[in-house]
């Protein structure tokens, strides 16, 4: 039977774990829209897109409105990765 420090240790790695999702994926979304819907102004690609981004708004501009978002998937990670690990000891020990 896993430990309770074992469970809680199991659930905070799947919430960092999603909040690095977040922090990776989210500026490549923000880039990504922002090709799609002006294509006029960001048309010679995501390159051009990301350098036009950072001289106009800055680094920071990358990571706005990502609070919901680091809620949001670091709860959803922390429950899958925490159930499957703790799942998965249970039924290790009382069927190992």
């Amino acid at each position: 039977m896993p430990s309770s420090l074992d469970v809680f240790k199991d659930f905070f790695c799947g919430c960092v774990s999603g909040w690095a999702q977040v922090l990776t994926m989210v500026p490549f979304e923000n880039i990504k829209v922002k090709v799609v819907s002006k294509p006029e102004e960001y048309n010679q690609g995501y390159i051009h897109a990301f350098k036009k981004t950072i001289a106009e708004e800055g680094m920071t501009s990358f990571y706005k409105g990502m609070l919901m978002p680091l809620l949001g998937v670091g709860a959803q990670v922390s429950l899958q990765f925490g159930t499957v690990e703790t799942l998965k000891k249970f039924l290790l020990s009382r069927y190992g």
